[in-house]
């Protein structure tokens, strides 16, 4: 199955996107510093959320355009036990935030993400 699923990702139903992966940040002389923001490139197969995945998001993402992306390769939520930051897909244009990561088993060969469109400022 994953290296189907591969194959559907990089061949039928995938398109390269961009993921804007931020380094975490620090303080120099009390003053925080924002880490560095580098891009990666990677397949997904980006595809609407179902309205029972859209449930199951806090209220105040539910009026957002959610969509779901299968990729091969991790992508990162922030994590309250590290520090990580969210990273950050750009998709046809548009930037979502990664609000969820679910790996699949039992083939490990691939990740869910639910993603949220940015409002833009």
């Amino acid at each position: 199955m994953g290296n189907d699923f591969k194959l559907m990702i990089r061949g039928y139903f995938g398109e390269q996107i961009i993921v804007k992966r931020r380094a975490p940040g620090s303080y120099v002389d009390g003053v925080w510093n924002e880490g560095s923001e580098s891009d990666v490139s990677l397949w997904a197969s980006v595809q609407p959320a179902t309205g029972a995945q859209v449930a199951f998001l806090p209220e105040n993402q539910r009026t957002s355009e959610v969509m779901v992306a299968f990729t091969d390769v991790e992508i990162y939520t922030s994590r309250a036990s590290s520090d990580q930051n969210t990273d950050i897909i750009v998709w046809r244009g548009t930037r979502y935030k990664v609000i969820s990561v679910k790996r699949w088993l039992p083939t490990q060969e691939y990740w869910e993400s639910m993603i949220v469109r940015e409002v833009e400022q």
